[in-house]
């Protein structure tokens, strides 16, 4: 209920609308007849179309134009399957601050979706944010080529662009003097090919994380992440700052792929 608030706001903010997507699952089971395994079908599809009624109606006195969508399947299958079809500039998602086991081992359908979402970028949205503010945006950088992609994406969907984007690289102090020049030519490169100007950027010392975030001096109102593919083994030995961002950030993120 946040994350659609909060996605109402930015579409009042972008004049856009909103289509409110539910994907519904239900018992397919080798062992029923076909007959009962529609039954269950279409019980789950009119469970799932009650409960979208009565969410849609918590958003009657809002003036942004809503329209709801219930559909079967896999949730990032469905979101691909809406997307091809119509003008989605921006998918919002939200969670629910997953930590300990199920947080490393059983992710979520938010995770999910940002790892296979490749047209349109996505904001995650956590638990406790109840309003939508875009004054002051910090842009996580490991020198990913992609980064000119996900800044493009950004300023493509949040046009005037916030007053300040900093741009921020966590590093160790043995690496400082090294990144330190890398970053200032990494910004320049990035304001020559994305044509903004007037970044900021700082080298922060500290391993990539949740912790590093909440240690920062100043409060931004989104984290801008691009969503590298990492592989298997990457994914086993190294954390990914992404996902834990995603579980347990306190600021929404705006990640692209």
């Amino acid at each position: 209920m946040l994350a659609a608030r909060f996605a109402v706001n930015v579409a009042a903010h972008l004049n856009a609308n909103i289509s409110l997507l539910h994907a519904f699952t239900w018992l397919n089971s080798a062992f029923q007849s076909g007959q009962e395994n529609e039954y269950n079908r279409k019980d789950a599809e009119q469970n799932a179309r009650h409960e979208m009624a009565e969410f849609v109606a918590h958003f009657q006195e809002t003036t942004v134009s809503i329209n709801s969508i219930v559909t079967e399947g896999h949730l990032p299958e469905a979101i691909d399957r809406i997307i091809s079809g119509s003008n989605v500039l921006l998918v919002v998602m939200g969670t629910t601050g997953a930590s300990g086991l199920k947080y490393h081992v059983l992710g979520s359908n938010t995770f999910a979706v940002a790892k296979q979402l490749t047209k349109v970028p996505l904001v995650v949205v956590p638990p406790g944010i109840l309003s939508f503010n875009l004054n002051k945006v910090a842009f996580f950088t490991d020198f990913n080529p992609g980064d000119l992609h996900t800044i493009s994406s950004f300023k493509k969907v949040f046009s005037p662009l916030p007053e300040e984007i900093h741009f921020i690289h966590f590093g160790r102090p043995e690496n400082r003097n090294d990144e330190e020049l890398r970053l200032a030519e990494w910004i320049q490169t990035i304001q020559s090919e994305s044509g903004i100007s007037g970044l900021k950027w700082s080298w922060v010392e500290g391993e990539e994380g949740v912790e590093a975030v909440a240690r920062l001096d100043e409060k931004y109102d989104m984290i801008i992440l691009t969503l590298a593919e990492r592989g298997f083994f990457d994914n086993l030995l190294t954390k990914s700052m992404a996902k834990e961002l995603i579980h347990q950030s306190q600021i929404p993120v705006f990640l692209s792929k």
